[in-house]
């Protein structure tokens, strides 16, 4: 941590130090100053789906799950081959619970045709 805040000092718009401080954040439970830290990258670097998907998984544990849908929809818009937005398979249970089973569908699809580990769970093992 030290290091990239010593990194932020010298360069305070660096993308990489500004995502791995606010997975730091976030996973100490500073959820605020995490999506704060993410906002920073985005607004450097909008179209890293990355940041958007961390920017998802900050807002599920916010309870915000519309929110963390749009942000999972654009770290796969950022770039399709992006498997893990939405943690996988936490992407499509959370549009299933939302009442969107057609979305909750073809997001498991999407993500057992990226990577196979998924495909147990969209039901195609």
């Amino acid at each position: 941590m030290q290091r990239y805040v010593a990194v932020l000092q010298q360069d305070p718009q660096n993308v990489d130090a500004l995502y791995y401080v606010a997975v730091l954040a976030l996973q100490e439970g500073q959820l605020d100053e995490g999506l704060k830290l993410i906002r920073r990258a985005l607004a450097v670097s909008p179209a890293q789906a990355r940041l958007h998907n961390l920017m998802g998984q900050a807002e599920l544990r916010q309870n915000r799950d519309k929110d963390a849908l749009l942000s999972f929809g654009r770290a796969i818009e950022a770039e399709p081959a992006f498997a893990d937005a939405g943690a996988g398979p936490l992407r499509p249970r959370r549009a299933a619970a939302a009442d969107r089973p057609a979305e909750a569908l073809a997001s498991f699809q999407r993500a057992a045709e990226l990577d196979p580990k998924f495909a147990k769970l969209a039901g195609k093992d």
